[in-house]
């Protein structure tokens, strides 16, 4: 009998495979999985995210240590639901980074909380955001974690940057994808601040503005988010201005076309009010 009718004897919908088909598409397989115990795309989705924490361990995959319990239970509960390969590239940069002599370090936590709260299209923007953040900003004498430096680290992307980092070319979604992608991570505490619209609108900050896009500065939340995501031990996010190999995940694309905004090509008002809110 079909797992579906299974589950679901005597329903109208639930007892139907082809209702639940149109309804969830291929994600109806995880119902009949769950309920007859045959868990197999669930376990996909998980070896996924351990062999990608393997590849982050690199030298440490043999050293002695364990990941802490609390860490591991979040990362089964939520990642054996997880399709996207970025998503699971942050969940096994959490593993990675929770394996300790002792176990005991269970900050990937509040990581994998704030990562659960975020869309694939969120987190695709948040690793495109990070990853310019280390490559423009690399080696600079500015602290991720001084208010004031933040203020010197704005990024302008424009949106054909990000259409290619979500890894979609239709126009008419990228117009709701854009703001909530850039408001979803500043609401979350993972920006500093941002400003996306039209290229005029942006010109009014940054005179070299091409196209429509995001201005955005980065903060130490989002670059712990980043480095807990690249698996590095005990990270705090000050590190992200000092990697020595910043290897680009090959299932994100990322073109030219963003600028790291220089203080005197940004408009002298806005700066100034950027300058009050601290």
């Amino acid at each position: 009998m079909d797992p579906t009718t299974v589950i679901g004897t005597g329903l109208a919908v639930l007892g139907s495979k082809d209702l639940m088909g149109k309804i969830l598409g291929p994600t109806a397989d995880y119902l009949g999985a769950e309920m007859k115990g045959l868990i197999h795309k669930c376990n996909v989705n998980l070896d996924t995210i351990f062999s990608k924490a393997i590849d982050k361990l690199e030298g440490r995959a043999d050293e002695l240590g364990a990941v802490n319990a609390r860490v591991l239970k979040n990362i089964i509960d939520e990642g054996r639901f997880c399709e996207d390969e970025i998503t699971a590239e942050y969940f096994a940069g959490v593993v990675a980074s929770s394996k300790t002599v002792d176990g005991r370090d269970d900050r990937g936590i509040p990581i994998l909380a704030k990562i659960k709260q975020m869309s694939s299209y969120q987190i695709r923007f948040h690793y495109l955001t990070y990853y310019l953040t280390a490559s423009f900003y690399h080696r600079g004498q500015l602290n991720i974690g001084v208010h004031g430096d933040r203020l010197k680290m704005p990024i302008y992307i424009p949106n054909v940057v990000i259409e290619a980092a979500l890894g979609t070319t239709d126009s008419r979604m990228m117009r709701d994808l854009v703001p909530h992608c850039a408001s979803g991570l500043y609401g979350l505490g993972l920006l500093n601040y941002c400003h996306y619209g039209h290229t005029d609108d942006l010109r009014e900050e940054y005179v070299g503005a091409t196209d429509p896009g995001v201005i955005i500065e980065p903060n130490l939340r989002g670059a712990e988010l980043f480095m807990w995501a690249h698996g590095i031990k005990g990270a705090t996010g000050h590190e992200i201005l000092k990697l020595k190999d910043l290897k680009q995940l090959t299932e994100i694309i990322i073109v030219p076309g963003s600028v790291a905004i220089k203080d005197e090509l940004r408009s002298r008002m806005i700066g100034a009010a950027r300058k009050a809110e601290g």
